[in-house]
């Protein structure tokens, strides 16, 4: 069996999934939290997974996750969402590392099998989307609540392989610190004063603000996730689900109104912060979103933590892009509006 470079490199994410989750062997919701992870990855990211890296290959495995994003915006599947939501169900097997290869189990012989016969009629060498389509074919029951819309479940996957229903959560908006308990909010130490300077901004006393400038590739979410575990007990960030969010839009549901009764509800809670993450979004979208949010916040409204996407500014200059020139005024209260620098940089993070 011929497979693609982005096989290969799936293969061996989905191996480091396994060692996270301390599973003896490769299940296949390694394999598609591999995918999914193979999705979100930029160029550079790339390179620095190769052992040796070419422009060529790179071009290549750019070419091929485009194909499995295809699929993915097909199902309408959020890969940062379902990743998370998927290994918080995994949990922890307990098992210890035997020797420095990781096998597949059973199950995932058997999607590598399916997705074999995927690859036989599409050119005979198996590529990303070809496992993909295999793990749609079959999905686990793991896996099942994260192929639809919305999991209203999250099951948790034990010892005995069985699906364990655990109580229905609020899709729309849920606490950072449970989305992504197993890479643990890993940023370089270089980020740390980023971390720091967030965390006095994030103590002080409410109503206050946060507006992030966020440039490209910065880890904006991972930093927010280590703020909040340093938060301290009662305080803790919520994030929206804006992908979700717009989705509905899509459908119906005005999102001003949606948002209006997210903040509705959350109002009041003096040490919450909702956290809106528009740094990824194109600028007609996220500027739908700050249109949106701007009608939906009142007079008064939890803290919000929003974070706009801008270009990389000259030396000295200020910051700029559709979004942040478009940015809605804030609700009233302590707004502290923070640059957030691509690393390597000089300056980590400098408040406008």
């Amino acid at each position: 069996m011929d497979i693609s470079p982005g096989t290969e490199l799936v293969w061996s994410l989905a191996a480091r999934e396994a060692v996270l989750t301390e599973m003896a062997e490769v299940e296949p919701e390694h394999f598609f939290c591999a995918l999914l992870k193979f999705t979100e990855l930029s160029a550079d990211e790339l390179t620095g997974l190769l052992e040796t890296p070419s422009s060529q290959l790179v071009d290549a495995l750019r070419s091929e996750q485009a194909k499995v994003v295809e699929l993915l915006a097909a199902r309408r599947i959020d890969s940062r969402q379902a990743r998370r939501g998927l290994r918080q169900a995994l949990g922890k097997g307990g098992a210890a590392p035997k020797g420095s290869t990781v096998h597949r189990s059973p199950g995932g012989r058997k999607l590598f099998e399916r997705a074999a016969r995927q690859a036989a009629g599409d050119g005979g060498v198996l590529k990303p989307q070809h496992l993909l389509a295999a793990v749609l074919e079959q999905p686990t029951a793991a896996m099942a609540p994260f192929l639809a819309e919305v999991a209203e479940v999250a099951p948790r996957l034990g010892p005995d392989k069985e699906a364990v229903p655990a109580p229905p959560q609020d899709w729309r908006c849920r606490p950072i610190a449970g989305l992504d308990p197993l890479a643990g909010f890993q940023v370089p130490e270089a980020n740390a004063p980023q971390v720091r300077a967030l965390l006095l901004l994030l103590k002080r006393p409410q109503p206050h603000h946060l507006l992030l400038l966020v440039e490209a590739d910065v880890p904006v979410f991972d930093l927010l996730g280590q703020v909040d575990q340093q938060l301290g007990e009662g305080r803790a960030i919520y994030a929206a689900d804006v992908p979700a969010l717009r989705r509905r839009a899509g459908e119906g549901a005005a999102l001003g109104e949606q948002l209006s009764a997210l903040a509705t509800e959350y109002r009041g809670q003096r040490d919450t912060h909702l956290f809106f993450d528009l740094s990824g979004l194109e600028t007609t979208p996220a500027a739908e979103v700050l249109r949106a949010l701007q009608g939906a916040l009142a007079q008064t409204a939890p803290g919000l933590v929003l974070a706009l996407p801008v270009a990389r500014a000259a030396k000295g200059g200020p910051p700029s892009g559709p979004a942040y020139d478009t940015a809605p005024i804030l609700p009233p209260g302590d707004v502290h509006t923070v640059w957030l620098h691509k690393l390597p940089a000089t300056r980590h993070l400098e408040s406008v």
